[in-house]
């Protein structure tokens, strides 16, 4: 899983247009430069990473949106669940960071590939008995799954009420959810590929 680094006045892009917000590339290249030394190519694997974690926050409740018209057939509790899911992965992002960062990029990836076919596949199937639940998810992944508007416009009360208490807890980029994953992902490289850096940290805490 790799992804080229973009270079767009300064700031850093990845090669799937996402911005991360207070990085700029040259700070990116010094703060990756030891990591590309021990293990060649390893940018374009972080880029990659961090890409598919903050789209995760958009994926994961467009999953449990799905499921909940499948095995439920209602789109109250479909709704429920998007709006639950969206929640709990901000939770998850703040208080787990990295941890199971590369199964989740992985996991985004890949429903990136099977969204759209399995929502056409599901809407064929439901057509014969709720035609409502089988346009409502043409119509959710249209404007969800091309545009993101649903996570992107309806969602946004949310994100501002969650970057306010973030930013007034932390201060600085903390609410910069994009930023913040890249220094999540960067993070963990260095301790998996320079596992001596954790024993020193932890020596000068004590």
């Amino acid at each position: 899983m790799k992804m080229e680094p973009r270079d767009v006045m300064g700031s850093l892009y990845s090669e799937g247009g996402l911005r991360f917000g207070g990085f700029q590339i040259a700070d990116f290249l010094e703060a990756t430069e030891p990591l590309e030394e021990k293990r060649s190519g390893i940018r374009e694997e972080i880029i990659a990473e961090a890409h598919y974690l903050v789209l995760w926050r958009d994926r994961f409740p467009e999953i449990a949106f799905f499921f909940g018209i499948i095995l439920y057939q209602s789109l109250w509790v479909a709704l429920l669940l998007f709006v639950a899911a969206f929640i709990l992965e901000i939770i998850r992002f703040y208080i787990f960071g990295a941890i199971a960062s590369l199964f989740l990029s992985r996991l985004c990836r890949f429903w990136n590939w099977a969204k759209i076919p399995a929502f056409i596949i599901a809407a064929i199937i439901l057509w014969p008995e709720n035609i409502f639940l089988s346009i409502t998810l043409l119509i959710f992944l249209i404007i969800q799954g091309w545009f993101g508007l649903v996570t992107t416009i309806g969602m946004l009360p949310i994100i501002l009420l969650v970057g306010r208490f973030v930013y007034k807890t932390y201060g600085g980029q903390g609410h910069n959810m994009e930023g913040l994953a890249m220094n999540f992902i960067i993070n963990r490289w260095r301790l998996r590929l320079f596992p001596a850096d954790k024993y020193n940290a932890d020596d000068k805490s004590e």
